[in-house]
C-alpha cells in the first residue's frame, strides 16, 4: 500500500514571484521522494481554500489542533513538518517509517 504524502500551501497567487513558488517546491519534494522511494507513495499538493482543501477534513482538523502555519506536510494523515519551509529529510524519514509499518518490516 503506497504512503500518502500531502503538501498544503497558501494559494499560488499569494507567493512572491521573485522566489521559488509552492508548485516548484512541491515538485522538488515529489522528485526527492521518488528518488528514494520509487512509486511507493502518492503525492498531492493542496492549496488552502481550494475545493480539495474543503474535501480534506484531516488537514482542517490538524490546523485546529496544532495551530499550524503553511506550508505543512502530512504523511498518512500525520504531521511531518510545518512552518516556513518544507523539511525534505523529515518527510522522507516519516514516509520510510510508514512504508516499513505497511510492509511489517
Amino acid at each position: 500500500m503506497p504512503v500518502k504524502v500531502m503538501l498544503y500551501t497558501i494559494p499560488q497567487e499569494a507567493c512572491d514571484s521573485e522566489k521559488m513558488n509552492w508548485l516548484q517546491a512541491g515538485e522538488v519534494l515529489r522528485r526527492h521522494l521518488y528518488s528514494k522511494l520509487g512509486e511507493q507513495f502518492v503525492f498531492l499538493h493542496i492549496e488552502f481554500m481550494s475545493e480539495h482543501w474543503f474535501e480534506d477534513t484531516a488537514a482542517q482538523e490538524a490546523m485546529e489542533r496544532e495551530d499550524l502555519n503553511f506550508p505543512f506536510v502530512m504523511v498518512n494523515g500525520e504531521l511531518a513538518c510545518a512552518g516556513e519551509k518544507i523539511h525534505l529529510s523529515k518527510v522522507l524519514r516519516m514516509a520510510q517509517t510508514a512504508l516499513e509499518q505497511n510492509t511489517g518490516v
